[in-house]
């Protein structure tokens, strides 16, 4: 899982297909024409203590087996579920990296990255979102600033005229939002 590469708990990926059809039956595989879609069913405290033990386990054999067991503490249990669960806090650096745009934000263009956390057609985040019709001139004044800060991205955007467009919030955008949500309570 890319969530143990990215704590640094795993050297490198592999396939963990057949460890998921252990566990799992073929039910959890959802397959169409482009997509292949894996629902995990888990309680929360389930997979805290899962994956808790599991790295401890795999861990704790790949550092010495026999001279003593490897223990993960409380904090990276949770911290390994918050990213498993995608609730990870941007980092002090990104924190002090984003505020200055988070300031020159516009009230609308804040809506828009609540809005855009799925991917959004046009219409929808002009309409729906805002409550505004749906012109060109509406969408190079509110989301078009968006996109050029890479704060949301199309979802195709080798063909930018397609109906099928969306618009979604990027990497950055969710730091952005995330310090959005957190400024203001």
């Amino acid at each position: 899982m890319r969530v143990y590469r990215d704590l640094r708990l795993v050297e490198q990926l592999g396939s963990g297909i057949h460890r998921i059809l252990k566990a799992y039956d073929k039910s959890i595989f959802k397959l169409s024409d482009n997509f292949l879609e894996i629902c995990f069913p888990f309680e929360p405290d389930y997979v805290s203590n899962q994956v808790s033990n599991q790295v401890g386990n795999q861990v704790g054999n790949q550092v010495d087996s026999e001279k003593s067991p490897f223990f993960i503490s409380d904090e990276i249990s949770q911290a390994l579920l918050d990213a498993f669960l995608n609730k990870t806090r941007p980092s002090a650096k990104q924190i002090e990296k984003y505020k200055p745009i988070v300031e020159q934000l516009t009230n609308e263009q804040k809506e828009i990255l609540r809005f855009s956390d799925t991917p959004k057609k046009k219409k929808e985040i002009l309409v729906d979102c805002l409550g505004l019709t749906n012109q060109t001139k509406n969408f190079n004044t509110h989301v078009e600033p968006l996109l050029k800060l890479k704060l949301i991205q199309k979802t195709l955007p080798n063909v930018p005229k397609s109906q099928f467009q969306r618009y979604v919030n990027t990497a950055k955008g969710k730091v952005v939002l995330y310090l959005l949500d957190n400024s203001e309570k």
